[in-house]
């Protein structure tokens, strides 16, 4: 759905011809997009990596994860897709900014 979202709001901006800047906008959707691609490719829950917990069992049960070395590893993950999905974001939004379409 993050990628619907980004192609609509660029066509949206598109048909409304709003100015270059607002198509920065794009940064949000589009590395919103590319988080939930990175982790449904990772099989890793960012949140969850960020916050030191895990879950294999019930839906809606977390539990803490006790080794810290592992627990930095999950922080790691973490961060590494945030920044990618940030890059991403970055370079749609910024590609779609120098777009020379009016």
């Amino acid at each position: 759905t993050g990628l619907a979202a980004s192609l609509a709001l660029f066509a949206v901006l598109l048909a409304v011809a709003a100015p270059h800047w607002a198509r920065l906008l794009l940064i949000l959707t589009a590395g919103g997009a590319a988080s939930g691609y990175f982790q449904a490719w990772l099989h890793f829950c960012a949140a969850f990596g960020s916050t030191g917990v895990y879950n294999f069992g019930e839906l809606g049960a977390s539990e803490q994860v006790l080794d810290q070395e592992a627990s930095r590893r999950d922080r790691m993950r973490s961060l590494q897709i945030g920044l990618a999905s940030l890059a991403v974001g970055l370079a749609v939004g910024i590609g779609a900014f120098l777009l020379p379409i009016r």
